[in-house]
């Protein structure tokens, strides 16, 4: 996974509060997009303990839940993954 020049990542990472499932993931996931996408990146979480009807909205049935919105075409997948390079294998 590697960001074009002129290509920004919006990323939605889904949890349920801080729990260590989602810590990890997001700990996953900033580690990979520095590494990969230079600062062509925004992540956006989302906390369902906090806001329930978002995961009606946005068809979330598993946390911690990552979506990429940009660049297309649209993609999720879970979140929990034993290292950051194994939830990524598929979106570049």
């Amino acid at each position: 996974m590697t960001a074009h020049p002129d290509e920004q990542w919006l990323l939605r990472l889904y949890v349920a509060e801080q729990t260590p499932k989602s810590l990890t993931a997001f700990a996953n996931l900033k580690k990979l997009c520095e590494e990969h996408l230079h600062g062509q990146y925004q992540i956006e979480v989302i906390d369902l303990a906090q806001n329930p009807r978002q995961a009606r909205t946005d068809e979330i049935v598993v946390i911690p839940t990552l979506v990429r919105k940009l660049p297309p075409p649209s993609a999720a997948s879970s979140a929990t993954c034993p290292t950051p390079n194994a939830c990524w294998w598929g979106w570049s």
